[in-house]
């Protein structure tokens, strides 16, 4: 329905920007009720689906219709000059072009691509009724105009409409954003900072659920990551630090603008660090350890769209570690510190995501200029 609306306002406001003299409904040759010429470009299916759907619902006016394949004749005399001349494109079914053009002067009028089509015979309905929905404007504006000619006097010019308020989107560019449940799948690298100046880059995946309501998004997000070694090297001996993560923060977050959020989340996480001893120092041992340290997380950022459902998200990140593990040397009669982890570790975390459902994180666009 709104893209009706969309589009009986378009072509009201073009057609009156036509041409001064206006022609008349009825003035084709012989008296004849107007022509109405649609021009299909697709397969034989397509035309007859359209011919079809459009002869039933042309026959609410009082038009004469010609449904012919793009580049064959049409069937009416050729000085009968249509009132409208529309080309639907239906070569990719499930996103439809329409092109409505004025018949005698070839001036385009609207010009569409449908979305959110799930099949031929919808993109069908939706395309006719935007060419029917051009036609009945271009008759009632006619009407009107003969009926303000015969009038004793001009009828007052009605108020003009509201202004669209600054940065509204216009028809042809309208986007469209659904509130409910949705779902992120993402690709993350990760960096944190292990203390003493080492820093540990890692890769994983996200998973975001979340609940929008307007300028505001509550979510729950999961993160696991794997880091890339870090060799520790100490008197003759060698040993390889491997660092694993798992988050879950729940948190929320708001629209600072149409194309950009604000998101910050406070949950719990593990760390998870294998030491593989590769060889053993002067005078000690080696030996292969597994720890697994509890922490506080934080992660704030912003998110903000990369293209159709994708959407990138920059957040800085802060652990606290419940039990911070050191990692020791046993020399046999004296223990020396290898690498001590610190309480607090801070990080930055970029993750590329995409919203495989019907609810989007950022509005997308309905229809294309």
């Amino acid at each position: 329905m709104q893209l009706l609306l969309a589009a009986l306002l378009q072509v009201a406001t073009l057609a009156a920007r036509a041409e001064a003299q206006p022609r008349d409904a009825g003035s084709a040759a012989g008296g004849q009720a107007p022509l109405v010429e649609i021009r299909v470009l697709g397969d034989d299916t397509a035309l007859t689906r359209v011919r079809v759907t459009a002869t039933e619902l042309f026959a609410r006016l009082d038009v004469r219709l010609s449904v012919v394949a793009d580049g064959v004749d049409a069937t009416a005399p050729s000085d009968d000059n249509p009132l409208v001349l529309a080309y639907v494109d239906l070569r990719v079914p499930t996103a439809p072009m329409v092109d409505v053009d004025d018949g005698r002067t070839r001036q385009e009028l609207m010009r569409r691509r449908l979305a959110d089509v799930s099949s031929l015979e919808t993109g069908v309905e939706a395309a006719v009724h935007v060419v029917y929905a051009s036609v009945e404007a271009l008759l009632q504006l006619t009407a009107d105009r003969r009926a303000a000619k015969s009038a004793p006097a001009p009828a007052p010019a009605p108020p003009p409409p509201p202004s669209a308020p600054a940065g509204a989107p216009t028809p042809a560019h309208a986007e469209r954003s659904e509130r409910g449940a949705g779902l992120d799948l993402g690709a993350a690298f990760r960096l944190v900072s292990l203390g003493d100046s080492r820093l540990s880059p890692g890769a994983g995946a996200s998973l975001d659920a979340r609940i929008d309501a307007g300028p505001l998004q509550a979510e729950l997000d999961v993160l696991g990551v794997l880091h890339a070694s870090s060799e520790l090297d100490f008197n003759e001996g060698s040993a390889m630090l491997r660092p694993y993560a798992l988050r879950v923060l729940p948190g929320v977050s708001v629209r600072l603008t149409q194309q950009l959020l604000a998101s910050l989340g406070v949950g719990l996480g593990l760390d998870h660090f294998v030491l593989d001893a590769r060889s053993a120092p002067s005078g000690g041992t080696a030996t292969d350890t597994a720890v697994t340290d509890p922490v506080l997380t934080s992660q704030l950022g912003l998110r903000f769209p990369i293209g159709g459902a994708w959407f990138l998200s920059v957040l800085g990140t802060l652990d606290l570690d419940l039990e911070p593990t050191r990692f020791v040397i046993d020399r046999r009669e004296t223990i020396e510190p290898l690498l001590a982890l610190p309480r607090l570790r801070g990080g930055m975390l970029l993750i590329a995501s995409i919203s495989p459902t019907r609810v989007h994180r950022f509005a997308v666009r309905t229809e294309q200029p």
